[in-house]
């Protein structure tokens, strides 16, 4: 069973938080789990919602960190942000082994569903649960 070394864990973090700096935007909270099998690989990812927000929207927002502008959005609205959130996803997250990229799934939770959960507590931040799922290509090799 492949592994993914600790090192490896340290570095996405340490990429992830500099490309968004980079990019002049501080990013507040992505979380990534990697389980690395034999034959497929697949991750679960929390990433701040309004992080997104403020990168698809080219700069910071007015929002105060709650979740109370997402519960408002119409549901159009809603579902055009995760179709952002999956872009923004795919802009940052390569996975290689062999220095051959992987393809791979995304699902996303359902926006609206989602909406509705947080709906109840505007106090709260809201996190965008995604997973990701692939296969590993021919060849192998080191992952990075």
């Amino acid at each position: 069973m492949r592994r993914v070394p600790l090192l490896f864990l340290l570095f996405l973090l340490v990429w992830m938080v500099l490309v968004g700096r980079s990019a002049a935007h501080d990013i507040e909270q992505v979380f990534l789990r990697l389980n690395l099998g034999q034959e497929e690989w697949s991750g679960v990812v929390e990433l701040d919602a309004l992080m997104v927000l403020e990168i698809t929207a080219g700069g910071k927002t007015e929002e105060d960190g709650t979740n109370g502008w997402f519960a408002e959005l119409e549901e159009e609205r809603v579902r055009e942000f995760f179709g952002e959130t999956e872009q923004y996803w795919r802009e940052r997250f390569v996975m290689k082994v062999g220095s051959v990229e992987c393809s791979y799934e995304i699902t996303l939770p359902d926006p609206v569903v989602m909406q509705g959960d947080v709906a109840g507590s505007p106090e709260e931040g809201a996190l965008i649960n995604l997973t990701v799922k692939g296969t590993y290509p021919d060849g192998g090799g080191a992952v990075e």
